[in-house]
């Protein structure tokens, strides 16, 4: 994925220094006047080029998808001897986050998305375990829950576990075992379990551990390796980019395609800035807190009920997480988990007991299915995302035809998010323990609904790719007329 990243960024540059090579040729330079000799103050100049249009959006798209990732934290491992070492370890630890990066910036959608479902993931969990906070008279903030469920707080089992190791929970459900509950099961195969704050207040509850951790909210600030002035920088870029089309579209110059869909990924990184502006950024730390006891089977598969879900579940679903546990027995918490779901209301036992004659669980059972709080939230962030495309849609294009399929693309990058919404509940109760009798028609139409709406939405952003960099080269002269806004400090 950081090949891809890598190569899409190349092609950049090359293009640039194509267009920067044949600018003599196909171009225009404009020839400014010299100032007299005794000039103490020179304004910028009245006009803008076309490097500095893509400069400039290119920029705030680097800053917005590189700063806005706040990745779960990963297990730890040894400290590099060397210098080499160290340059090495840099390089591997960034291929996670270029790969992220990317996903912010070709879908950025999916990241409102999960910082609605992380948001109220993390107060979820405050609610649910600020009595046990209370009762060890430890703080338990907002930063906490999030840190929680970002896997900085572990349960070590090393000192508890004789030749027998953990009990086997192999059949517990019965034939109800969720995909995502048996994913969580198989990370509980490790001696240190990384819990989120469901299944911290549930530990607590069952004195798995009899105290919580006892970490003051400033010193997780401390720890939290969110840059400031990167920050700072975003949040420049942003708001000059908005000042300078607001003021451009009061003058009645045009803007470029290419602006709009900056302005568009903007709103994007405003919403997920806002949601996660209390979650941490960077801790590589892990909290680790003795168990006083082990736990049943029983617990064990309240505690994978209690825990992370996962639409995506056939690559996992092999009674194994594969993954680099460090230099310490724990699987760290995906970083594409949703953290809020339904959990168990009854015990597991009394699921395989009392099973109906057709196969379904009994009434009154509660079993886990991933919250839909993802899909919605990225159903959301995809609507406003394509809805702010429509704002060029009478702006000057090379083609009648360009200008059609841009307002085409438009409209459909605004609706069909939506229509992914009853597809995820489809999928959903395809996936979900109450459906274990799976019916082919349902994954027939599931693929169908899939391949009806995800291709028209991945042609049109594809389309609008395309047309942004296209509409460059074919700017009226007024786009390049430079406005007060141009002075306004940023970097680009």
């Amino acid at each position: 994925m950081s090949g891809i990243s890598t190569m899409f960024i190349a092609k950049i540059l090359a293009a640039s220094l194509v267009v920067a090579g044949l600018g003599d040729t196909f171009g225009f330079s404009p020839n400014c006047t010299i100032p007299p000799e005794g000039a103490n103050f020179v304004s910028g100049p009245n006009a803008r080029g076309t490097l500095s249009i893509l400069w400039n959006c290119l920029s705030i798209i680097f800053l917005c998808s590189w700063n806005i990732l706040h990745l779960n934290v990963p297990a730890p491992q040894p400290w590099p001897s060397g210098f080499f070492q160290t340059i090495w370890r840099a390089i591997l630890d960034s291929r996670k986050k270029l790969k992220w990066m990317l996903i912010a910036i070709l879908v950025p959608e999916f990241l409102v998305g999960k910082g609605i479902n992380d948001w109220l993931a993390a107060k979820d969990g405050v609610s649910i375990i600020q009595k046990y906070a209370t009762e060890d008279a430890v703080e338990w903030e907002i930063i906490h829950g999030y840190l929680c469920d970002m896997g900085g707080f572990a349960v070590d089992f090393s000192e508890l576990l004789g030749p027998s190791g953990l009990p086997s929970t192999t059949g517990e459900l019965g034939g109800y075992m969720d995909p995502s509950v048996a994913i969580n099961l198989s990370r509980m195969k490790h001696k240190i379990w990384a819990l989120s704050g469901r299944q911290m207040a549930y530990a607590r509850q069952e004195n798995i551990i009899t105290r919580l951790p006892n970490v003051p909210a400033i010193d997780l600030k401390r720890l939290s390796k969110g840059d400031s002035l990167v920050k700072f920088f975003a949040i420049i870029q942003v708001s000059w980019l908005i000042i300078q089309s607001i003021v451009r579209w009061a003058k009645s110059l045009s803007i470029s395609q290419l602006e709009v869909a900056t302005l568009a990924f903007s709103a994007s990184s405003l919403v997920i800035y806002i949601l996660f502006w209390n979650k941490p950024q960077g801790i590589e730390t892990i909290m680790i807190v003795a168990a006083a006891r082990l736990p049943d089977r029983e617990e064990m598969v309240n505690l994978a009920v209690r825990g992370q879900g996962y639409f995506w579940t056939r690559s996992r679903f092999a009674g194994v997480v594969r993954g680099d546990t460090g230099d310490v027995d724990l699987v760290p918490i995906p970083n594409d988990a949703a953290q809020l779901r339904f959990h168990i209301l009854t015990p597991p036992e009394r699921v395989a007991s009392e099973r109906s004659a057709d196969g379904r669980p009994p009434n009154g059972i509660v079993l886990p299915r991933v919250s839909l709080l993802l899909p919605l939230g990225a159903a959301f962030g995809g609507a406003i995302f394509g809805a702010l495309h429509c704002l060029a849609w009478n702006f000057h294009f090379p083609t009648p035809v360009e200008r059609l399929l841009w307002r085409l693309c438009s409209v459909l990058m605004t609706a069909l998010p939506i229509l992914f919404i009853p597809l995820a509940a489809l999928w959903r109760e395809q996936n979900s323990v109450s459906s274990r009798r799976r019916r082919p028609w349902r994954k027939a139409t599931a693929c169908a609904i899939a391949l009806f709406i995800a291709l028209p939405y991945l042609l049109a952003r594809l389309i609008i790719l395309v047309e942004v960099f296209r509409d460059l080269f074919f700017l009226p002269p007024d786009a390049f007329r430079e406005t007060w806004s141009g002075t306004v400090p940023h970097w680009g």
